[in-house]
């Protein structure tokens, strides 16, 4: 339902279901998330970065992309960033 237009009319929702199953399982059993700032291009689109914790509160980057449609802003794509480095490198 938060999936833009572009997004449900390249697949159909079995195979969206399978790939955020196989790519993004930590959607589906999180504990929690916590939400970045939204960086809104004043054009129609925007990103917003979202960490997502897991049952042992291990931490997932998600960088959302969104647009925003007639219905209001919707989800057009979603990237794992890269975990934050610890400690000295």
């Amino acid at each position: 339902g938060f999936a833009s237009l572009g997004i449900r009319r390249q697949f159909r929702a079995p195979v969206f279901a399978e790939m955020i199953r196989r790519g993004y399982p930590m959607l589906l059993a999180h504990r929690r998330a916590e939400f970045g700032l939204v960086r809104d291009n004043r054009a129609g689109r925007a990103r917003v970065e979202v960490t997502v914790f897991d049952a042992r509160d291990r931490p997932t980057r998600l960088l959302y992309q969104l647009a925003e449609e007639e219905a209001g802003w919707r989800v057009e794509g979603v990237v794992a960033l890269a975990p934050p480095r610890r400690g000295d490198t």
